[in-house]
């Protein structure tokens, strides 16, 4: 089984396509109920999260390599301290400790690891976290 397979089938429901599950955050282009809290939509990260992934999900080993815009880390290092600030920021919500995010030795992964970190911070759902976190998402993938 893929690696991407495997990482999916943990993704909670509110991040699959089906619109007719109950508090659906969405995905860019669907339709369906967007869950407001705090006046933050619980889908704003989600649709970051899938636009920076759609952005790199099909780039190989040397487009991870080079250097992001600003050229001080590699595009692969760059998507990997974000999701390790993502993966922070959900410990932080969730009172726990922070862990480091395993950096595995095929950067393919990384958009897989970005949409399981960014999957458990939607589930904790702090509206300022959430807020913080896609604009963390967006701004990365600018700089990709």
């Amino acid at each position: 089984m893929r690696l991407a397979a495997k990482l999916i089938a943990f993704l909670p429901a509110n991040l699959m396509i089906d619109a007719s599950a109950p508090g659906w955050v969405g995905r860019v282009g669907g339709v369906g109920g967007v869950r407001r809290v705090g006046g933050v939509s619980l889908g704003e990260l989600g649709r970051a999260v899938e636009l920076l992934v759609r952005q790199v999900r099909h780039w190989q080993q040397p487009r991870w390599a080079a250097t992001a815009t600003g050229g001080n880390m590699s595009r692969a290092d760059l998507l990997h301290r974000l999701v390790q600030e993502i993966a922070n920021l959900c410990a932080d919500a969730e009172g726990g400790p922070r862990r480091a995010v395993p950096r595995l030795d095929n950067d393919l992964a990384l958009p897989d690891q970005l949409r399981v970190v960014a999957a458990d911070l939607i589930a904790a759902a702090p509206p300022e976290v959430l807020a913080r976190a896609a604009a963390e998402v967006t701004a990365t993938r600018e700089t990709l």
